[in-house]
């Protein structure tokens, strides 16, 4: 699983590609939910992020990683 962030949001992505991310982070239900937003998404769409940054993301939230 690779976390990419976009305009804010991070989304988790099972495959290789930006162009279908599976989940993207609630805030409100401190949780990740399924993307249901459209597909698929440009080439340039989202930025990679480290597991690292990404989990210090979540737990600055009140979620856990």
């Amino acid at each position: 699983m690779r976390y990419v962030e976009n305009e804010g949001a991070l989304f988790r992505i099972a495959g290789p590609s930006n162009a279908f991310p599976n989940e993207v982070w609630s805030p409100k239900e401190k949780k990740f939910v399924p993307y249901e937003g459209d597909v698929p998404k440009p080439v340039s769409w989202g930025q990679d992020v480290p597991k690292e940054e990404a989990e210090r993301f979540i737990q600055e939230c009140g979620g856990q990683p």
